[in-house]
């Protein structure tokens, strides 16, 4: 509570006094503990001992004693005295000095007796928060450590700083609490105001007893006939309001969190959607390529079996003497060679083997047995299919080389050539026969006349090669590039007519010629076209020995036998 009228701390005694029942207070405890007789009485001493000599230098490392000169000075916790005995009243240190009064003036003095603040004050209190409240001429104020006037003399009464903010009243008017400032912060409207503490202080209004927080709030009405009940029905009220805060925000927090779990689910629940639908699309889409893909299956199986049954060895229905060929039955039956019967539906029949399903499971898995253990099959409508070894063994006259382009062929050529670094040209014609061998081998001889020339130098070129080619192409595919390289001749005439006078020249050359060619073949494999590019290699002079290059670029069509 805010104490208008503040007196001189108590006298040296009374401080001894405390000491010492603080002193035995210790020894209790101590015997205490000792009675006690735990385990370890080692630290139990030392936390003792700390706690003994916190207590007796509680405050201050110096105390206030009165001399037997009725002065009053101050002793260290020996007993020696470290400021002297000098002093009308003193008060105990506070954040390093000390309230001394000295010819009925205050002033202050730090641990060591040296004066601080000089002696010119009516009245003062003890620093705290870095601030002190003193008088002048009956009017209260603050100053600082150093003695700097902080807040004006201009309050009637005053207290000390607690929690950032001081209690004050003007001569006239109520009390009311001001900052470090000297800014009035909650309204001089009680009659009495106490120091705040842990966000509190209590207040008088119409001579009751209430509580207010930092920001004036009535927390506790004016109700209480002491500033006591006041206080403790403040605290509780506020430990109350504490606790309803810390629920709000638990709840808060609570629903939060139940959000966050919610938004979780749900964000869970969306990819799951998203996965679930992502895997019906994948499912659907994996199912129609499986639908797409057992179509073409079926295309090319059909495509295949037709292609085979051209291919299948003869097969003969041969009715047998005293066995009736038109029994009827709702299934048919296979006969094997060593006298087995199967009783099944017959679903295909390729060169090597027998499918069918069991006639009396026509749902059940498609079986197969090899061609070769068959003997005969007799079908539901009667007729009878007889398997004869003969057409087994024989060779099939449909059967497919696996080279498509082996055989003879003759063909007929459309060719251009021209001699490099010579400005001369030449068109003509060729027939070529080749054979290609069931290795893609072929070799083929050609006959090519070319004409060129101009109006005065006529050339017709006569070439005869033998060519070897080897063929690149997949098995039975219709459609082949290779390689060549031939060796052959040349022969060149040569007219000159210049002036009316005209002049024949012939002469042979032997070439070696290197090239690349592509053929393709007809639907039925009778007819091919193709093209080719030849480098003839040549000795254009023979006294020179000078070789050349002619190139040939042919492109036709043949027969293939």
């Amino acid at each position: 509570m805010l104490n208008f009228f503040r007196t001189n701390r108590e006298e040296a005694g009374t401080v001894n006094q405390h000491c010492t029942m603080e002193s035995e207070t210790i020894q209790k405890k101590e015997r205490k503990l000792k009675n006690r007789k735990r385990i370890n009485i080692k630290t139990v001493l030392m936390a003792i001992l700390v706690f003994a000599i916190s207590i007796c230098s509680y405050g201050q490392e110096l105390r206030p004693v009165k001399g037997i000169n009725k002065k009053w000075g101050f002793v260290d916790r020996t007993g020696k005295e470290v400021i002297p005995f000098m002093y009308e009243a003193v008060q105990e240190f506070s954040e390093g000095l000390a309230a001394v009064r000295l010819n009925k003036k205050w002033g202050f003095v730090d641990e060591t007796g040296k004066e601080v603040i000089p002696f010119k004050y009516e009245a003062v209190q003890n620093f705290s928060e870095g601030l002190a409240a003193v008088r002048i001429n009956y009017r209260w104020g603050f100053i600082d450590t150093i003695g700097k006037e902080v807040i004006p003399f201009t309050f009637w009464a005053i207290g000390d700083f607690s929690e950032g903010l001081a209690a004050a009243r003007y001569f006239y008017g109520g009390s009311g609490f001001i900052d470090k400032a000297g800014k009035e912060v909650i309204l001089f409207e009680f009659q009495w105001v106490g120091d705040f503490s842990e966000g509190l202080a209590a207040v008088q209004r119409n001579n009751k007893w209430g509580a207010i927080d930092k920001n004036g709030t009535m927390v506790v009405p004016c109700i209480y006939g002491n500033m006591h009940n006041a206080v403790i029905a403040g605290k509780k009220e506020k430990k109350a309001q504490e606790e309803e805060k810390a629920a709000a925000l638990e709840r808060e927090r609570i629903a939060l969190e139940r959000e966050k779990a919610e938004k979780e689910a749900q964000e869970k629940e969306r990819i799951a959607l998203e996965q679930e639908k992502a895997e019906a699309l994948e499912r659907e889409r994996i199912a129609l390529e499986r639908e797409k893909i057992a179509l073409e299956r079926e295309k090319l199986v059909q495509k295949v079996q037709s292609s085979e049954r051209e291919e299948i060895p003869q097969k003969q229905i041969i009715p047998q003497q005293g066995v009736n060929t038109t029994i009827s039955s709702t299934y048919d039956v296979i006969t094997l060679r060593n006298g087995e019967q199967i009783k099944a539906k017959v679903l295909e029949i390729s060169e090597t083997e027998t499918k069918y399903k069991r006639h009396d499971n026509l749902d059940g898995p498609t079986r197969s047995v090899s061609l070769a253990t068959v003997f005969s099959i007799d079908y539901a409508n009667g007729t009878r299919e007889v398997i004869s070894t003969v057409a087994k063994s024989g060779t099939n006259k449909t059967q497919t080389t696996t080279n498509p382009f082996q055989g003879a062929a003759l063909g007929l050529n459309l060719l251009t050539g021209f001699t490099f670094k010579n400005d001369n040209s030449d068109i003509g014609i060729g027939a070529k026969l080749s054979y290609t061998f069931p290795v893609p081998i072929r070799l083929a001889g050609e006959l090519d006349v070319l004409f060129g020339g101009s109006s005065i130098v006529s050339t017709r070129w006569m070439g005869y090669d033998l060519y070897l080619q080897y063929l690149f192409s997949g098995k039975g595919k219709r459609f082949a590039t290779y390689p060549l390289v031939g060796l052959g001749g040349i022969n060149q005439n040569v007219k000159v007519d210049f002036l009316g006078v005209t002049e024949n020249s012939s002469f042979n050359r032997f070439a070696v010629t290197l090239g690349w060619g592509m053929e393709g073949l007809s639907k039925n494999g009778k007819f091919f076209y193709g093209a080719e590019t030849r480098v003839k290699i040549v000795k254009l002079d023979i006294d020179s020995g000078k070789i050349g290059y002619r190139m040939h670029i042919a492109a036709g069509i043949g027969y293939k036998f």
